[in-house]
């Protein structure tokens, strides 16, 4: 038994799949901010000097510690050592693995047959924290993010570049609650902060050195 005959239901079932994936172009971020509205009730000063902690046990780590700072000066925030510092900043991320089961359709221009299917989606998320320099020792945060996507790219290091664009839209404040953002794939931000990375790597390994403080 034939279903949908018709000419334009035809189109529309051949153009689905290109809409899929179009739209598999775009990242699609979630964060979530929280601050300790008795020390940071207007947000975090933006004139303040901060120290980016990390232990640096990979150069992933690394990599993300220089783009913190490339993000944090553009914002108009100071990179300093931590004697000097007002704030100091750690960060962390990780990715995990799930699978989820789709109906997907398939068309044999002449009917639709739907089949189950598992598909391999990658959880990626990035953590923020900030603590009064003065205080480190305690570890008590005074402000936090979560970001995380969640699709079918198993690249932690690509998508750690759109996670790092949408935190730092709202560094220092509280979003009180959940907000999504979109960046399109290997689109300007992402392409202006890798570029960026770069020129400082280069420059860097010119003078023998990693810029990091």
């Amino acid at each position: 038994m034939y279903l949908f005959q018709s000419r334009s239901f035809k189109l529309l079932v051949f153009l689905l799949p290109l809409l899929a994936l179009s739209g598999c172009k775009n990242k699609v971020i979630h964060v979530n901010t929280f601050a300790d509205l008795a020390i940071l009730p207007y947000g975090l000063p933006k004139d303040s000097k901060i120290y980016v902690y990390t232990n640096l046990d990979t150069l992933l780590e690394l990599e993300v510690k220089i783009k913190l700072h490339l993000l944090l000066s553009e914002k108009n925030y100071t990179i300093t050592d931590l004697d000097n510092a007002e704030y100091v900043l750690a960060f962390s991320y990780d990715q995990t693995h799930h699978k989820e089961l789709e109906t997907v359709g398939y068309y044999n221009h002449q009917f639709i047959s739907y089949v189950p299917e598992l598909h391999n989606y990658y959880n990626k998320t990035l953590v923020l924290y900030i603590f009064d320099a003065q205080k480190f020792a305690q570890k008590k945060r005074i402000w936090e993010s979560i970001a995380n996507c969640d699709d079918q790219d198993n690249n932690l290091r690509e998508d750690l570049d759109y996670l790092l664009l949408a935190t730092i839209d709202y560094f220092g404040v509280n979003t009180k609650m959940p907000v999504k953002k979109w960046y399109a794939r290997n689109g300007k931000e992402a392409k202006n902060l890798r570029e960026k990375f770069w020129q400082n790597t280069n420059q860097s390994n010119k003078n023998n050195r990693y810029i990091t403080k």
